[in-house]
């Protein structure tokens, strides 16, 4: 197993989510969260951005059987995702 695969393991108190926040959120985000940061950060192309990686994100089971994932580890990490 990779150094990767540990550092997140669901139920951990150090590793169960993600290290970085956005608006001082771990959970929970939302796409206005996001936009957010974005005019902060005077990005003109975030919403653009955030769309192309939310379809980026719904397709993962398609990607991960096209490079042949294992369906059991296809289907954790599916659970992981974060879905806006």
């Amino acid at each position: 197993m990779s150094a990767g695969a540990q550092t997140y393991r669901p139920g951990s108190t150090w590793v169960s989510q993600h290290a970085l926040s956005i608006n001082g959120k771990r959970i929970d985000i939302t796409k206005p969260d996001l936009l957010l940061v974005g005019d902060t950060i005077g990005c003109k192309k975030a919403a653009e951005i955030i769309e192309e990686t939310v379809d980026t994100v719904h397709q993962w089971k398609r990607f991960a059987n096209d490079v042949q994932v294992q369906p059991d580890l296809r289907d954790t990490i599916d659970k992981t995702l974060v879905r806006l």
